[in-house]
């Protein structure tokens, strides 16, 4: 059954897709790993599904090579790449039982009757509907016939399968619920799968790693934590989650690595960015950072932080101290999203541990040093 198979996963090397004299996919390389459940994420008209699709040889590549499974497969159509596409629409046929419609792919190949029989089953098996294999589509709600799209592609023991936003034509709850059925399988199968979304809480929550895309290229690539927790493109913090930002001035280098600045809030230390090289007065920004000047005095920076990053109580050496009133708060269980101003037209989303905080009220907390970034303006 389906898992590893070739030496590599997939490998894209400078791949350009264009559209006449549109570049929908400009120049982008990256490796994805053999087993991996990887994630392409971006707004709409980023590029992402033009990527997967010239990956899988539905789209043609204007420049650039595409390996799969340590194969240059870049002059290859479709059909003899080994990279299935499971789609939005579940594009299965409606006369056709469910093993029919899983083997269809494996007859396409000229696969023996009994043993085409055995892989459906088996195939169906993985995803929870071996026992409905002699039904019909319409027989079936749409997360159970998306489990069969995805069951086809897993027949055929591919490369890789690509999956381009599975799951955006099921309700909120069959999503929620389909996350964790496609996160068991590939933990069973342990196939290379590239996934395409728009959604973050989706990427967040199943991927091993996130490259994030815009304008046609991968901004910033890592594992979700990575990228939620210490982003190191501004683009990526504000698409991955809400951000609170408070214009800085950078006073000078602190130990271990990390910056002083001062905002209107007060003064805090931040961490030295991801790829940040500390060189006297100064640090140099290397990696995917824009550069910037960290010369001492300079204020072109922004503070930043997520919401539920704030604490109530007294700020510890090194923390961003905040202090406000109330002007609106949501009950959301467990913690409270609090709309606070800060004054000075300042105003600060942050969400705090349920404290029954109502508009009016002065409150007071802090940010610790470890969850704030900075970031060129």
């Amino acid at each position: 059954m389906p898992g590893v198979h070739g030496p590599d996963g997939v490998v894209v090397d400078r791949l350009t897709v264009r559209y006449g004299g549109t570049v929908a996919v400009d120049a982008v390389s990256l490796s994805v790993r053999r087993g991996e459940l990887f994630f392409l994420l971006g707004p709409s008209g980023c590029g992402k599904t033009s990527l997967l699709r010239a990956i899988g040889g539905l789209e043609p590549a204007a420049a650039g090579t595409v390996a799969i499974g340590g194969h240059d497969v870049t002059a290859l159509p479709a059909y003899r790449r080994g990279a299935p596409m499971v789609f939005q629409g579940y594009a299965l046929w409606p006369h056709l039982s469910l093993a029919e419609n899983v083997g269809y792919g494996l007859e396409a190949r000229g696969v023996p009757a009994a043993e085409r029989r055995a892989k459906s089953l088996e195939a169906l098996r993985m995803v929870g509907l071996a026992e409905r294999a002699d039904a019909r589509p319409a027989q079936l709600s749409g997360g159970q016939q998306q489990r069969v799209a995805l069951a086809r592609a897993l027949a055929c023991e591919p490369e890789v399968v690509l999956l381009d936003e599975p799951l955006s034509n099921l309700d909120a709850k069959l999503r929620r619920e389909m996350r964790g059925e496609l996160v068991r399988l590939h933990a069973e199968a342990r196939f290379t799968a590239i996934y395409v979304t728009h959604d973050q809480e989706e990427a967040l929550s199943m991927a091993e790693r996130v490259a994030v895309m815009h304008a046609g290229r991968i901004v910033e690539l890592g594992t979700p934590r990575e990228l939620y927790e210490r982003p190191r493109e501004r683009f990526t913090a504000e698409f991955l989650g809400e951000v609170n930002w408070l214009p800085a001035e950078v006073l000078g280098p602190a130990p271990g690595g990390a910056h002083r600045v001062r905002t209107a809030l007060g003064e805090a230390l931040v961490p030295a960015p991801a790829g940040a090289e500390v060189q006297g007065s100064r640090s140099k920004v290397q990696g995917s950072l824009p550069s910037g000047n960290w010369q001492p005095g300079t204020g072109n920076w922004l503070l930043g932080f997520r919401p539920e990053a704030a604490r109530l109580g007294p700020a510890p050496e090194g923390a961003l101290a905040w202090r406000g009133r109330v002007e609106a708060s949501s009950f959301l269980g467990s913690e409270e999203r609090v709309e606070l101003d800060a004054g000075g037209g300042r105003r600060l989303v942050l969400r705090l541990p349920a404290c029954g905080a109502s508009p009016g009220q002065e409150l007071s907390g802090h940010v610790g040093p470890d969850r704030l970034w900075l970031f060129p303006v």
